[in-house]
């Protein structure tokens, strides 16, 4: 198996806070604290600087798709952004959390975004229509991150006390580690 990797580096002395690539490896972005975003594009070595419009407050997560056509950039308000890559444009803005975004992860398939974040809470979203799929409530604390199966069957959340939940889609709870 062939791996490419792309190094994500600071630019103009603003560290970057997150960063995601797409399932070739081939394009990356990174989200910056100047609210700027890197777009890389790995097979022709260029990178373009944009500005992180939507967004008014500190960027603190990026995920793009597995064709790298889209990615999502989360803030510290709760605001997430879905944008097209390479152009930065804005397609949906996701509004449902009240607290910082502390991870985010789009589906194998492109079509669904999950979201965790410090207000306790993960959402299921839809990449296609902007909506929300499903609210998942039922960790007592802030959650540091979140994953999806390959099969979008089951989405794993873990919060700052070490508490693992396994979801289905539909929001119950399938099984809980403390």
């Amino acid at each position: 198996i062939e791996s490419k990797k792309a190094i994500f580096a600071s630019s103009k002395g603003s560290p970057v806070i997150s960063m995601g690539c797409d399932a070739s490896g081939i394009h990356g972005v990174s989200v910056h604290q100047d609210l700027t975003m890197t777009i890389l594009n790995v097979q022709r070595r260029e990178t373009t600087r944009l500005p992180l419009f939507g967004h008014k407050r500190f960027p603190t997560q990026v995920s793009v798709n597995p064709l790298g056509t889209k990615a999502a950039t989360g803030d510290e308000s709760g605001l997430i952004v879905l944008r097209e890559i390479p152009s930065g444009r804005i397609i949906h803005e996701f509004s449902g959390h009240t607290d910082s975004i502390s991870h985010l992860i789009i589906s194998n398939d492109g079509r669904q975004l999950v979201s965790a974040s410090k207000d306790k809470v993960l959402i299921l979203w839809d990449l296609e229509t902007g909506r929300r799929i499903q609210k998942f409530e039922g960790h007592l604390i802030g959650l540091t991150a979140v994953g999806i199966t390959p099969d979008s069957r089951m989405i794993v959340s873990a919060d700052e006390n070490g508490t693992v939940i396994i979801w289905s889609p539909s929001g119950k709870i399938i099984a809980k580690f403390n």
